[in-house]
């Protein structure tokens, strides 16, 4: 049985959620530098010097936040560093607000990438990176496109103001073989280009990816998604019909347009047909008001048993 509590401005309701704990796997370096908000070119060279000492590293954590004397030539050195290793099989890189870093920089560090050809776990931020088009994902996507064995996807993107639709669909191109990714996280906010047809060429981009088991895809302030009205949230609903092993789904559309009854109405009809659902959330914030007529199509969900969580924010 789902309890519901009706707030004035958000939506939730939950049946019964169960968390596993996590064994952390052992690795010989996890955290490389952490929050240097003057990091430079010439640190970075030093880094990839240290990379030789390395050479049993799993896990690379790199976290240049805010470092606005970083450039490409910096990400080169680091691609440099990452050549002398052969073992990891994490990656995690935040580039947020480095914002002297082109395209060209992020073909310079996939490069590196690249040749970890072990990588399950790859996790990239480029969230205020204002250089970055759809240029940059073309070469993210020649670089990244041959790991086999990346499992867990995460990227965000928000504030790189030059990607288009186009980007969007390139993006999951790039995302190593189809039968091995298993969880995809994708972040934008304020990517002005994007249009109504960004559902329809996210749906392109995900058909490769059968086996998917969690999918998030968070947009903000990207009001071209619903410039058309509901064509864009029902484009979105496609996904679903090629992902039929979900367990969980996180759709935020927030501040992005014209979705209101009609467009819950499609997402709830589609999420329907998804019998290995457990955790379902979904922020339609700040968009079309949602009624108690939109509210009925999430009934719609409650048959499906294997369900534990439907969390729903239709605030603003």
């Amino acid at each position: 049985m789902i309890k519901t509590n009706i707030h004035n401005k958000s939506i939730k309701s939950k049946i019964f959620t169960t968390k596993k704990k996590e064994i952390s796997p052992s690795f010989s370096f996890s955290n490389l530098i952490a929050n240097r908000s003057k990091f430079n070119d010439k640190e970075a060279q030093n880094i990839s010097q240290a990379f030789a000492l390395l050479k049993s590293t799993k896990i690379i954590k790199l976290d240049f936040k805010n470092s606005k004397e970083m450039t490409d030539q910096g990400l080169l050195w680091i691609a440099e560093g990452l050549r002398k290793l052969s073992s990891v099989h994490t990656v995690i890189i935040n580039l947020t607000g480095c914002d002297q870093i082109t395209e060209r920089g992020i073909n310079n560090l996939t490069q590196g990438i690249k040749r970890q050809k072990f990588i399950k776990k790859f996790h990239l931020n480029l969230q205020g990176c204002s250089q970055i088009g759809d240029e940059g994902l073309q070469r993210l996507r020649a670089n990244l496109r041959g790991l086999a064995f990346l499992g867990f996807v995460k990227m965000n993107f928000s504030g790189c103001y030059h990607i288009s639709d186009m980007g969007i669909e390139i993006i999951f191109a790039s995302l190593g073989r189809s039968s091995s990714v298993r969880s995809i996280d994708m972040k934008y906010s304020f990517l002005g280009n994007l249009t109504n047809s960004t559902g329809r060429r996210t749906t392109r981009g995900l058909k490769k990816f059968p086996f998917l088991e969690n999918l998030s895809l968070r947009y903000k302030k990207c009001g071209g998604i619903g410039s058309d009205g509901n064509q864009g949230i029902k484009d979105f609903t496609q996904i679903f019909k090629t992902t039929t092993d979900l367990k969980r789904i996180n759709l935020a559309l927030e501040k992005c347009g014209y979705i209101g009854d009609l467009g819950l109405n499609y997402l709830c009809e589609a999420l329907s047909t998804i019998n290995s659902l457990q955790i379902i959330q979904i922020n339609f914030a700040s968009c079309d008001p949602v009624t108690g007529e939109g509210l009925k199509a999430i009934q719609n969900l409650s048959k499906n048993s294997q369900l534990k969580e439907i969390s729903l924010n239709f605030s603003g």
